[in-house]
Order: C-alpha cells, then sequence, then structure tokens
C-alpha cells in the first residue's frame, strides 16, 4: 500500500487499521502548499500490512492482496458504521427518557401546585390556548 493510496482512507478506517495490524508511526506529518503529503507513516510502517496478516483478520484462504485489503476495509467501514448507529440509538433512547422526566417532572409540578391552590381555596381554570383562524360565524 502506498502512502497516497492510506491518506485516501476515511481516518476511522486507518485509525482502526493502525490498531488491528499494529502499524507504528515512524515519522512526523508532512504539509506542502496545504496539501498532506504524509501523516507520519512511512512505507516501512505500512509493510505491517501483509497477505497473512489480512487472511488471519479475515479468516480466509484468499492470497490476493488487493482484494484481502479491499475486504478488509470494507469489514472495518461497516464495523465502524454499526458502532454508529449503535451509538446514535443510544443517544436517541437516552433523549427520549430525560423528555419524557421533564413531562413527567412538569405534570407532577403542575398537580402540586393545583393542590396547593386548592388547599388556598383558590380556583384553579385550565386555560386552553386561542385557536387560531378565522372565527365562526354565529
Amino acid at each position: 500500500m502506498t502512502i497516497p493510496q492510506w491518506l485516501e482512507l476515511p481516518y476511522p478506517v486507518r485509525s482502526r487499521l493502525k490498531i488491528v495490524f499494529g502499524i507504528p508511526r515512524s515519522a512526523g506529518t508532512e504539509v506542502h502548499n496545504n496539501i498532506v503529503i504524509s501523516d507520519g507513516h512511512t512505507h516501512l510502517d505500512l509493510a505491517h500490512i501483509t497477505v497473512e496478516a489480512m487472511q488471519d483478520f479475515l479468516k480466509v484462504k484468499e492470497a490476493d492482496f488487493h482484494i484481502l485489503l479491499n475486504r478488509t476495509i470494507e469489514k472495518i467501514w461497516n464495523e465502524h458504521e454499526a458502532e454508529l448507529q449503535a451509538n446514535l440509538d443510544k443517544a436517541k433512547e437516552k433523549k427520549l427518557s430525560l423528555a419524557s422526566e421533564k413531562i413527567d417532572a412538569f405534570k407532577s409540578y403542575t398537580k402540586e401546585l393545583n393542590d396547593f391552590a386548592e388547599d388556598l381555596g383558590i380556583k384553579v381554570e385550565s386555560e386552553s390556548p386561542k385557536r387560531r383562524g378565522r372565527p365562526k360565524k354565529v
């Protein structure tokens, strides 16, 4: 894999590849004219991505480097998307539970206020919002 090919990969895929294949970072980032030339990974670092390592990761017998690389990237990307979806679902559930808690707290607070007003002998009428639009002819 060349450095430009490495840089074209999405960041989540690169970071997962670094973890899975133990890719070190032996140089600094190179930027020329606001274009990233290298993120610090050299050809020697990227040599950790081997056919044998990808076969172990994918648990297949395929021997073509490019097919293995594509399958590896696809597997990592699918795992990343599944993780993002799971996090999104958790966030939605948490948001819904917080909203229902706030609604319940508001209802109990309103009930407490109405009970307090009744104890004081104040008649509380619920106000309905004004209807919008033209009034009906009588």
